[in-house]
């Protein structure tokens, strides 16, 4: 129909729509003067029909679909966004930029007297004897995939810039749901996560109504403050702090316990192993605690901080007494931990401090691995290299990591293949060197043949000799300290303590492969 195609035209085409419609109304005038009135009248009721009928209409549905349709379009991309957002992963690490901090050299007379080693009793923390081979457990099969290619190590996310972690300082342990650690335990082919809290069960069934454990009760020698400090260590471990978790007033009661052992220099218990410990526990305990924790803890833990600064050597390592010309390289590791941990929790750590320390562990350690247990370091460049047991290996390699050493140094190398392959035998423990073996090896990654047949080994000598029957009451959940060297020092509950340290590994530290 021509009225229905001009209905489609152009505005350019509007005078052509008008003069068409002029000539059919003159036609259908002609024809209606000759017809009858009626047939005029019907005649003039089509013509008005057929006008209307051409005139274009817009229906309002129409002009409404116009202007929403826009309107939904704008609004989708908006939606989209907030998809994307809630579906990020919460627990993706961040890294904090630690604010750099001037280094200077401390007066050790403000804090703590000059003191010697003349007259103290140090026992042998470096025994001679011979260390179980890798063919005692396990198979060194895995070995056979170590090579001399450290270019592209796993790195350890603490690191000498400062916390790392989705949930602040140690957040790789506040990722403790049962389902997680399974998962972790899996990937690193480690005891169920079970093996660790059922020695968190005895350590919180033995704790004394004043916050400590009792070194002497089971068995040890009277070490109260480091095997407090070390069970407490064990709690945070696994994800409990002041506040939260599990075990949370097991920390707090124990926190408190060693707050108390602190004296106005800073120290927390007697110099040598106990304020190490103490000064770790304290540190972890205020980057694992809550806002009225943390201010608690902050000063206390910043005060025993810069006495462990204070009491370096001077040839970069500690000792049984503050500020000695004698280095301990066992007695360092432990410092070095208590310094790295209040590092990542956020206190104030002198840089040089990391410096001279890894001066010194690199001085002592041979490119073969062995590494001096001690001796009259009045510097760096006097420290003698080797000489000491397996342990002092294992110790090295933990600390290089642990303060940013290069691993391409031929000194990593030794220690690493020295410690790599040590065994282990279920009928004489040896907890102190698993682990530092465990936590220099947790840097290789799961995946490496040093990991695999460490973790081999941990599931028959440690898991399979952890007491899992009775009552928590009585030893479920714990070690036997009698086979391990130092159980006579630190008794069942160092060795429990210790224990579930290790189990504790691989959620303990995160590990970027």
């Amino acid at each position: 129909m021509q009225a229905g195609t001009n209905q489609s035209l152009p505005v350019n085409g509007e005078n052509d729509y008008y003069e068409e419609d002029a000539g059919i109304g003159a036609a259908l005038a002609a024809e209606m003067h000759g017809a009858p009135w009626y047939l005029s009248s019907v005649a003039a009721h089509m013509v008005l029909f057929l006008v209307l009928l051409m005139i274009p209409v817009s229906s309002p549905d129409q002009i409404e679909r116009t202007v929403v349709i826009p309107v939904m379009t704008i609004e989708e991309p908006v939606i989209e966004d907030k998809v994307v957002e809630d579906m990020t992963p919460p627990d993706k690490p961040v890294d904090v930029e630690v604010e750099k901090q001037e280094t200077f050299e401390p007066k050790i007379s403000d804090i703590v007297p000059d003191v010697t080693t003349k007259d103290l009793d140090i026992p042998d923390m470096d025994p001679t004897d011979d260390v179980v081979g890798a063919e005692e457990i396990g198979s060194t099969d895995a070995m056979e995939q170590f090579n001399d290619n450290f270019t592209q190590p796993a790195v350890i996310a603490i690191n000498n810039n400062g916390p790392s972690g989705s949930k602040g300082p140690f957040g790789w342990r506040r990722r403790g749901t049962p389902t997680q650690k399974k998962r972790i335990t899996k990937r690193y082919d480690f005891p169920p996560v079970t093996s660790a809290v059922n020695a968190l069960n005895w350590l919180a069934a033995h704790q004394e109504p004043s916050g400590n454990w009792s070194c002497e009760k089971y068995g040890g020698a009277g070490h109260d403050t480091s095997v407090t400090a070390m069970a407490v260590l064990a709690f945070l471990a696994n994800g409990n702090g002041p506040g939260a978790g599990k075990f949370c007033k097991n920390v707090e009661k124990g926190v408190e316990w060693l707050l108390s052992q602190q004296d106005a220099s800073g120290r927390v218990g007697p110099h040598r192993y106990e304020a190490a410990f103490g000064t770790m526990a304290l540190a972890e305990a205020y980057g694992m605690s809550n806002n009225s924790w943390k201010k608690k803890l902050k000063d206390p833990a910043q005060r025993a901080i810069d006495y462990a600064v204070a009491s370096q050597c001077t040839a970069g390592g500690w000792d049984y007494a503050p500020k000695s010309k004698r280095n301990d390289t066992s007695v360092t590791g432990w410092w070095v931990m208590a310094i790295k941990s209040a590092k990542v929790a956020g206190l104030h750590v002198e840089k040089g401090v990391f410096e001279k320390a890894l001066a010194y562990m690199q001085a002592a350690t041979t490119n073969e691995g062995s590494v001096s247990y001690a001796g009259d370091y009045a510097a760096v460049g006097n420290v003698k290299a080797g000489g000491g047991s397996i342990r002092m290996s294992a110790v090295s390699l933990t600390c290089q990591y642990f303060l940013g050493g290069n691993v391409n140094d031929p000194k990593f190398g030794g220690a690493l293949r020295k410690v790599a392959p040590q065994g282990m035998n279920a009928d004489k423990l040896d907890f102190y060197l698993w682990y530092y073996q465990g936590l220099g090896l947790l840097h290789r990654g799961p995946r490496s043949g040093e990991w695999k047949n460490f973790a081999g080994n941990v599931k028959v000598a440690i898991y399979g000799t952890q007491i899992n029957k009775g009552k928590y009451e009585e030893n479920r959940g714990s070690w036997n300290p009698d086979t391990d060297p130092y159980g006579a020092k630190w008794g069942r509950v160092g060795q429990t303590a210790i224990g579930a340290l290790i189990l504790s590994l691989p959620w303990r530290y995160e590990v970027k492969a």
